[in-house]
């Protein structure tokens, strides 16, 4: 790849201002990232960046598998492969479907997170081998999000559980008043009880899909562990937020996760942490609302996301 003649003064300056100016390269310069941590790692790596707004169309949804198909088209079934993912979450039927094409015929599969990997993210993540991790790293609790849209083009990931805790809260206070109140009819109207199923649903699946995964790969021969790192992700007992930061300390030593730490000043790590602030400042200059990536292929999903 082509540099500059003051290459050494541009590498030599904080990743995120040097990347401003360099916004206009985009996806070659990106393209040679993805070579050069191919070459470190001796694996192929695909990413899928999602902005952090909250925008309807940055979760994990049906329109997502065209474009990871896409991206595992090139990798041959025996290459193991590296998933760069930054996402707030979204559908654990669609979460099964990118692991599942991620593994392939029984490949290699390791999940890296530079910043965060919430919800249906960390779910895919339980369905690697192994997940690389450095300071700015953080899984989160497994009960999926839904997009609750507050106005056109605008909206807020709700978690499964607070769907049902807002439900259940709200039954339990008018039983305990003996009478409806006026001000209790308002908020039973817009109780949408198939929503309250489909959160309990989705809660189901997760659990279900998350203790599958880790059984037959990263807790392979620990099946009690495996069970106890799913009820601690998608209980209530240790995590009462579904934002709670589990970083690489917790993922390792309370949920007994395969996590690789990696250092920010390895040569690995700053690439890794270049290629997706590269991303990530690609989709918001831009509305695109996901990128999806490889060293042959960039997909942006244009969303509103202001």
């Amino acid at each position: 790849m082509p540099q500059p003649e003051n290459a050494q003064v541009v590498r030599s300056t904080p990743t995120f201002s040097r990347i401003l100016h360099e916004v206009g390269s985009g996806y070659p310069i990106r393209q040679g990232l993805f070579n050069s941590i191919q070459s470190l790692t001796g694996r192929r790596l695909v990413s899928y960046v999602a902005v952090l707004t909250g925008a309807p169309g940055t979760d994990i949804s049906p329109i997502d598998i065209s474009a990871f198909a896409d991206l595992i088209r090139g990798v041959a079934p025996e290459e193991p492969l590296d998933l760069l993912i930054n996402s707030f979450g979204g559908s654990a039927d669609v979460a099964e479907k990118i692991v599942d094409l991620c593994r392939g015929n029984g490949r290699g599969f390791r999940v890296i997170v530079p910043n965060f990997a919430k919800s249906a993210a960390t779910l895919i993540a339980l369905g690697a081998d192994e997940i690389l991790m450095s300071d700015t790293s953080q899984l989160g609790p497994i009960d999926p999000q839904f997009i609750h849209v507050v106005r056109p083009g605008q909206g807020i990931f709700m978690p499964a559980h607070s769907i049902i805790k807002s439900y259940e809260d709200l039954v339990q206070r008018v039983n305990a008043q003996g009478t409806l109140l006026p001000a209790d009819v308002p908020q039973l109207a817009n109780i949408d009880l198939a929503y309250v199923d489909l959160a309990r649903t989705a809660i189901a699946r997760a659990e279900s899909l998350a203790k599958a995964w880790l059984r037959a790969y990263m807790l392979r021969g620990n099946d009690t562990q495996a069970d106890q790192t799913v009820e601690i992700l998608v209980g209530r007992t240790k995590y009462l937020s579904h934002g709670q930061v589990v970083n690489r300390q917790e993922a390792q030593n309370r949920l007994q996760l395969n996590v690789r730490y990696v250092a920010p000043l390895e040569q690995l790590w700053e690439l890794i942490w270049e290629l997706y602030v590269r991303a990530d400042t690609y989709c918001n200059q831009t509305q695109n609302g996901k990128l999806f990536e490889s060293d042959s292929v960039s997909i942006g999903l244009r969303v509103s996301v202001r």
